[in-house]
């Protein structure tokens, strides 16, 4: 935002964009790898919420806030853009962590099976009886 060169502030942009939006996957990787298997549909919906919640309701708001308190713009756009500073620091601790996945992909599947019903559909059961007139729907 300090720079005047628009095609270098795209180039930097661009840059911002795609290391905001890499802390999806470690967030979805967490979700996904510390419930039962059954449960990651519900752990990723909750996921989703919370970000929403917690992130793009609150945001505007306070992103007025600091604004009309400034009221520069580019003043304002530095000091949000160094809390994700601040974020890539826990992130970077977290690489040192160690990671357990609790719920193997397999482990809770191995001993089901679907059984099928033995009946057969209303429309086969017509076309062996001879009755063309189902068999052209």
């Amino acid at each position: 935002m300090l720079l005047s060169s628009l095609y270098v502030f795209l180039v930097l942009f661009l840059i911002g964009e795609i290391l905001v939006f890499a802390t999806q996957g470690p967030v979805n990787f967490v979700c996904l790898h510390s419930v039962k298997p059954s449960l990651r549909p519900l752990s990723m919906a909750i996921s989703t919420v919370s970000i929403h919640i917690f992130g793009d309701v609150p945001s505007s708001p306070l992103v007025g806030i600091l604004q009309d308190k400034l009221n520069n713009w580019r003043t304002s756009a530095l000091i949000l853009t160094s809390v994700f500073f601040l974020a890539a620091g826990i992130w970077f601790i977290g690489i040192f962590l160690p990671s357990v996945d609790r719920y193997e992909e397999d482990s809770e599947h191995l001993g089901t099976r679907v059984e099928q019903p033995d009946v057969t559909p209303l429309l086969e059961s017509k076309v062996a009886n001879g009755d063309s007139t189902s068999a052209s729907l």
